[in-house]
């Protein structure tokens, strides 16, 4: 799992875009990603984070 993929599949997701869209963008499938993420708590935790941050974008008030 390479880590810049990851890293652009994060960011893809913290700013709103689906696991989906952020897996084609990156040229991954989404079920390589989330085999990943089943595989690696490390990754789990960025996706996490970035999904934190989505909501965060999406509900705060400003």
């Amino acid at each position: 799992m390479p880590q810049a993929t990851i890293k652009l599949i994060m960011a893809g997701i913290a700013k709103g875009d689906s696991v989906s869209k952020a897996c084609a963008a990156a040229g991954v499938g989404r079920s390589s990603f989330y085999e990943w993420l089943g595989q690696s708590s490390e990754v789990a935790n960025q996706y996490a984070s970035a999904v934190a941050a989505q909501v965060h974008s999406r509900y705060a008030k400003d």
